[in-house]
């Protein structure tokens, strides 16, 4: 994650008997792992819109937090940017003033103190999130407790633009300094206190205040590296003091040498040129290596470092403690050595890797317009010989007539916007979301296909009962390597060919490439020539069921794997998922304005087909409190069909290594192998399954072959290729572009 740190040093005198009780940094990114966006979702809502001047009820802190020599396990929350550890106080105060004040609320926190209000926006952005709330991350002794005002805005004053509205949050920390996280918006006319004051005149607020402007982030789209940062420790700004913030050690590392990496901050006032960088494992001798030729600026100075000495694990399945460390400051002792550890834990396997698969998980609507082209992408990929049988492709919709729960919960904590794609649901380099744009799923699908996996995921002992409907199957795991974490195993049923009738941005497709309307991606896209509203649209790959058990959590359930896992333990889990009733549809022939070769608008079967029914299991992380850590290990697709009396056919005869051009404008080229001669015949269909050209049989000989088709009386589209021999067949997608 990048770290750009902004150093000031002392940046305000407080005032008071003891002036100098807290001293502040400001720098700009976050350095761990706090998300201003995960609380929308995962954190408990304190006050919620409408609301002024309110006090939210009293709080708990998980851990004994030190304010100015006191500590304090619970708090109040103001909607007007502040808390305070005083629970007996019963009313919000709405006017920043001078501190300290008697009359002001005490032993008390102000991350933005102004008159804010919690209210809805009005439209086009009605829905914008607006809450206090409130949630934890990390373990002791490195915890983070979160208080987040996100939403807010000034007292009376209309919202017309995202800059008219605030995010930020106030952290705690467990060693007992705090900070705060400014995420979003502002403008000039935000202005308000920050800082903190006791019950006794002691106080600390920032230069400026009470009328200290709301600090301008940089842009919309990274609040994480790009934030605002004021960090509050207690005491007197020393000289020298400096803290390891990071490191790039993983929670899981493979036995062999393992570099010891990350970046020290400096908090004093001087600035560093020599320093010790030291770590020990588990309580053992500490490795030193002097840093020279250095210049880390004072109050919020960074460096990167690699310790020259790496650490070399010796027991493949343990967990280890690791430390990290500065000292001996340009020869000085650190004035604060108790806050300069980073800790991290990690286990320790020996590289062995499964069989790897990848799941593409997209998040859509039929309300979407942009949402066709990744739906565009996702076959693509899923269509792609060198991807075939190798990654496997779900859509969970939101807000139309395929969404269900927990592909809600799904798309809730991972959205950026629509549609967006989730790769193993992993956070790439150089990525702030898990959540990616379309444009970089191929990309980090070649990523994660290279990448290592220390389990085999099959799916076994599938059955289908046509008469009750019931498909049952297990999901088993199979550990090539040991392993640790909270490992959960899942399921989704998925179904393609699905639509409904003609109700628009229910079943009914909206789409902004057509010339009908936005003509967004000019006339050489796909989707021009189709209408703006695809009426019978066909949604594949539509995840109908999430983890289809009794307790139906959205991330699998805890206890099936244990939390540390051998090389050759296996774990199972036994699902059932009744397909509903079959609807169908009726009554929408004619109704688009446009020919649409993505639409299938005769009456017949809509959802609900077991024949369209896949099943695919996987292994996946789980940290409820670390947006990254959901990561899929590996996954497996199957027909839910497969195994319950229908013989799967094994395509041997014949097989299909290059289509091209693909996209083509009058002629595609097949460059197929077969196992012996033979007839080849081919058909073309549509994406609803229409049967559009059928082209005469080829006699073909042995061996490698290159057979040129027309696409000329094809209108621009998406279509699938077949190609049979001897009751034996082979599909691909191509794409027309006149």
């Amino acid at each position: 994650m990048k770290k750009l740190l902004l150093g000031l040093a002392l940046l305000a005198a407080g005032t008071g008997s003891y002036a100098q009780s807290y001293y502040s940094i400001k720098k700009i990114g976050v350095a761990d792992s706090y998300d201003w966006q995960y609380g929308l979702t995962n954190g408990n809502v304190l006050l919620n819109k409408p609301n002024n001047d309110v006090l939210s009820s009293s709080q708990t802190v998980p851990f004994s937090f030190t304010l100015f020599g006191n500590s304090y396990t619970s708090y109040k929350v103001s909607d007007n940017g502040y808390l305070t550890f005083d629970t007996s106080a019963s009313t919000s105060d709405n006017t920043p003033a001078t501190l300290p004040s008697a009359s002001k609320p005490q032993n008390s926190i102000f991350g933005f103190w102004a008159d804010l209000e919690l209210k809805a926006a009005p439209a086009p952005n009605a829905n914008f999130p607006v809450k206090v709330l409130n949630y934890s991350y990390g373990t002791s002794p490195n915890r983070v407790h979160v208080i987040q005002w996100f939403g807010v805005s000034k007292k009376g004053a209309a919202i017309a633009a995202n800059s008219d509205v605030l995010a930020f949050a106030v952290r705690l920390y467990e060693d007992s300094h705090f900070d705060v996280v400014y995420s979003w918006g502002g403008n000039a006319n935000f202005t308000g206190s920050v800082g903190t004051q006791d019950a006794g005149n002691n106080a600390y607020t920032i230069s400026g205040s009470p009328s200290f402007s709301f600090p301008l982030t940089a842009g919309a789209s990274q609040k994480n590296a790009d934030a605002i940062i004021y960090t509050f420790k207690s005491g007197t700004q020393p000289d020298w003091d400096a803290s390891v913030i990071s490191s790039t050690i993983k929670n899981v590392v493979k036995l062999g040498n393992v570099n010891v990496a990350g970046v020290v901050t400096n908090y004093g006032k001087s600035t560093i040129n020599t320093f010790d960088i030291n770590y020990s494992v588990d309580g053992g001798a500490t490795v030193t290596k002097n840093i020279t030729g250095v210049n880390i600026a004072p109050g919020g100075g960074t460096y990167s470092f690699t310790h020259p000495t790496a650490w070399v694990p010796a027991t493949p399945g343990k967990l280890y403690a690791c430390k990290i460390w500065a000292s001996n400051l340009n020869g000085n002792n650190d004035a604060n050595p108790s806050d300069d550890e980073f800790n991290v834990s990690c286990f320790v396997n020996e590289g062995l890797n499964g069989t790897k698969h990848v799941l593409l998980e997209e998040g859509s609507g039929a309300w979407c317009g942009y949402c066709p082209d990744g739906h565009l992408i996702m076959t693509s990929i899923l269509e792609d010989p060198n991807y075939a049988g190798k990654v496997f492709g779900v859509v969970h919709h939101n807000g139309d007539g395929m969404t269900n729960a927990n592909s809600d919960i799904i798309n809730s904590k991972f959205a950026t916007g629509y549609p967006f794609g989730m790769i193993d649901r992993t956070l790439f380099s150089g990525q702030t979301s898990v959540g990616l744009s379309r444009n970089l799923w191929v990309q980090n699908v070649d990523a994660k296909l290279n990448a290592p996996t220390p389990v085999d995921v099959t799916i076994t002992n599938k059955k289908y009962d046509p008469a009750t409907r019931k498909l049952t199957f297990t999901v088993k795991a199979n550990f090539a390597d040991y392993y640790m974490g909270d490992l959960r195993l899942n399921a989704f049923i998925v179904e393609d060919k699905v639509r409904g009738a003609d109700v628009h941005s229910t079943w009914t497709q909206h789409q902004y490439y057509s010339k009908q309307g936005s003509a967004a991606g000019g006339p050489s896209h796909p989707l021009y020539e189709l209408p703006e509203w695809m009426v019978g649209y066909v949604h594949n790959h539509v995840v109908r069921k999430v983890n289809p058990i009794a307790t139906s959590s959205a991330w699998g359930d805890a206890g099936i794997i244990p939390t540390i896992v051998s090389k050759g333990d296996t774990y199972t889990q036994n699902y059932s998922y009744t397909i509903p009733v079959l609807k169908t549809v009726t009554g929408i022939l004619g109704k688009n304005t446009l020919p649409c070769n993505l639409c299938n608008e005769n009456d017949g079967d809509g959802m609900n087909k077991p024949s369209d029914i896949k099943i695919i299991g996987f292994v996946s992380m789980y940290d409820a409190t670390d947006i990254t850590k959901y990561e899929v290990l590996n996954s497996m697709e199957e027909s839910s069909v497969w195994g319950t009396g229908v013989t799967e056919k094994r395509v041997s005869t014949i097989s299909v290594s290059s289509l091209y051009p693909n996209p083509t404008q009058d002629v595609i080229n097949v460059e197929l192998n077969l196992t012996q001669s033979a007839n080849v015949a081919v058909t073309i269909t549509d994406v609803a399954g229409k049967l559009v050209q059928t082209v005469a049989n080829k006699s073909l000989p042995n061996g490698a072959s290159m057979l040129p088709l027309s696409t000329l009386a094809l209108q621009n589209g998406i279509y699938f290729m077949t190609l049979n021999v001897n009751g034996q067949s082979v599909t691909h997608r191509f794409v027309v572009a006149h």
